[in-house]
């Protein structure tokens, strides 16, 4: 299902909903659908986190991730990396899968500017629900026209 929002009140009238397992939600720059055949995201790829569903502070974080990285996105706080098109997170049993897309992967350097852009954000975030700010976030990337994980960030 895919929803087209015109007014930022809109996008998050959706968020007031629970999703049950097999679910997810993403935003995406107007045309782009979540999928790496999508012909506009064949060249680039996607930085992935999972968060476990046993972890003390699951949903406030998951909450936290989606709200910063949506806003993120609207805010442009990705501004000067144009090729960051959407946000996706899909749930399963086990965890939540979180995934920040880019349209072109060629610039290796590019790309991990975005992924350091993502971590800090990442960071701040459980910072700011946990209090500690002493998480071991682990994002890998994996670009599309490889097939493989190219580059991995930790934060300690």
């Amino acid at each position: 299902m895919a929803a087209f929002f015109r007014l930022i009140g809109l996008f998050f009238a959706p968020h007031d909903f629970i999703r049950p397992d097999g679910s997810g939600l993403a935003l995406f720059a107007e045309g782009t659908l979540p999928a790496r055949e999508e012909a506009s995201l064949t060249r680039g790829g996607r930085w992935l986190l999972g968060l476990p569903r046993n972890a003390e502070d699951f949903v406030p974080l998951l909450n936290e991730v989606w709200f910063a990285l949506t806003s993120g996105l609207l805010r442009s706080h990705f501004e000067g990396h144009a090729d960051v098109c959407g946000v996706a997170v899909s749930l399963t049993a086990a965890d939540a899968k979180v995934a920040l897309w880019l349209k072109h992967a060629e610039e290796e350097l590019h790309v991990l500017a975005v992924g350091q852009v993502l971590l800090d954000m990442l960071l701040a975030v459980e910072e700011k629900v946990s209090g500690t700010g002493a998480a071991d976030i682990r994002i890998k990337f994996e670009d599309f026209q490889r097939g493989r994980v190219t580059q991995k960030l930790r934060g300690a």
